[in-house]
């Protein structure tokens, strides 16, 4: 006779072990972390935080299926040649808590840890 295997959870049970992610972050992820954690951000954070380069559609998809306004504002390039400008972005009021909230159901949808928003907010 085979034994068989428990699915019960045993006393010393690793909690933590249930927080392997299944899944990688997605764009809109880790575009709103970055949002949560720099006062401001711009394309070229985005390339090298995550290698985004398309940072603008990501902020649109935010606004559009998901109801997060991101703010902007245009800043000229500093020792640029000519006028050229990148439009930084940012989150403000409730939009910062609506953000949190979506990261932490999109973290909890790939079986990944919640993130700590101390001071974030």
């Amino acid at each position: 006779m085979k034994n068989a295997i428990s699915n019960e959870s045993s006393p010393d049970h690793d909690s933590q072990s249930d927080y392997m992610p299944i899944n990688d972050p997605t764009k809109i992820e880790e575009c709103l972390i970055l949002l949560l954690t720099r006062h401001e951000t711009n394309t070229h954070d985005a390339g090298r935080a995550y290698n985004e380069t398309c940072l603008h559609s990501e902020v649109s998809i935010l606004q559009k299926d998901h109801g997060i306004m991101v703010d902007r504002v245009r800043k000229q390039i500093p020792n640029a040649r000519s006028k050229a400008a990148y439009a930084h972005y940012f989150l403000t009021g409730n939009n910062r808590s609506k953000a949190m909230k979506l990261v932490d159901r999109l973290r909890s949808k790939r079986n990944a840890q919640p993130v700590s928003w101390e001071g974030a907010a």
